[in-house]
């Protein structure tokens, strides 16, 4: 008996350490982007939510008594920092009853779900399929608008693998922490200091910080402002950088990119400080 409960236990603990990581790596993360958290009128190029930037084309895209919407031909646009393997939402396409529209996926630039919706009729969209880019498309002439009535839900792969990705990075020797090989053109160089978060511009003539600090914020600063709830916090704006808490917790970054050939935004988030251990760039 003694030998036969020696034999088992190890078996038991071999079954456990197989089939704990299965259960950790099948792990999903599910977003929840709900627009009724931000006020009337802030335009879609606004909206802060994590691994996603906001667009649109054509006409005004904006929030509207909790809805995002679209008055006129063009298209809203959700670019992902990190592929999503499905996403739903509630929609209803209004204006001229003989105009169309369509909601289209992408996954590295090419279609991977292209579904057409008709004028006057609102619905659920929800697909089951990889992609890193939405498009929301209206047609058929003036007076067509868009409504995404609901929250929109995206469902990612767990948080540990998608984040653990561009472990190739330059080493600069400054201690910035945004210095992935994105990053070797990035227009701010950000430090988690023994004081606090700082964040300085960079010269592009000569890539090296611009003096003194466009921001320079205290840990017992950021402590008394807290996580918010409802909506991301802008903690210090300055020089055209602009720092938020997000409502998960995390740190971002916007900065308008003006040593590339074409104005670009560039913005980077964190988890923490001192020793950020998840970060990830939503543009650059």
């Amino acid at each position: 008996m003694v030998i036969a409960r020696f034999r088992w236990v190890p078996v038991f603990l071999i079954l456990v350490v197989l089939i704990i990581p299965l259960l950790v790596v099948g792990a999903a993360q599910t977003v929840i982007v709900d627009f009724s958290k931000y006020a009337n009128g802030t335009p879609v190029t606004a909206l802060l939510e994590p691994n996603m930037i906001f667009t649109s084309t054509g006409g005004v895209a904006a929030v509207d008594a909790g809805n995002l919407f679209l008055n006129a031909v063009g298209t809203i646009e959700v670019s992902l920092s990190v592929p999503a393997t499905s996403v739903s939402f509630p929609y209803w396409l209004g204006g001229l009853c003989a105009a169309s529209g369509s909601i289209e996926l992408f996954l590295g630039g090419i279609s991977v779900d292209n579904t057409g919706i008709p004028v006057c009729v609102g619905g659920t969209f929800a697909q089951a399929v990889t992609f890193d880019h939405l498009v929301i498309s209206t047609g058929g002439g003036g007076g067509t608008q868009v409504l995404i009535t609901g929250p929109m839900t995206f469902t990612f792969p767990d948080a540990a693998t998608t984040v653990s990705r561009a472990n190739a990075q330059f080493q600069p020797g400054d201690g910035r922490i945004n210095h992935a090989i994105e990053d070797r053109a990035a227009p701010a160089a950000i430090y988690c200091e023994a004081h606090g978060i700082q964040v300085r511009r960079i010269d592009p003539a000569t890539s090296i910080g611009i003096d003194p600090p466009a921001i320079n914020l205290f840990y017992e600063e950021i402590e008394a402002a807290g996580v918010p709830n409802g909506e991301n916090l802008l903690l210090a704006e300055n020089d055209g950088v602009a720092l938020y808490r997000l409502t998960t917790g995390e740190f971002q970054v916007n900065i308008l990119n003006a040593n590339t050939y074409e104005y670009k935004w560039y913005i980077f988030v964190w988890d923490q400080c001192p020793v950020p251990s998840v970060w990830y760039h939503l543009a650059n």
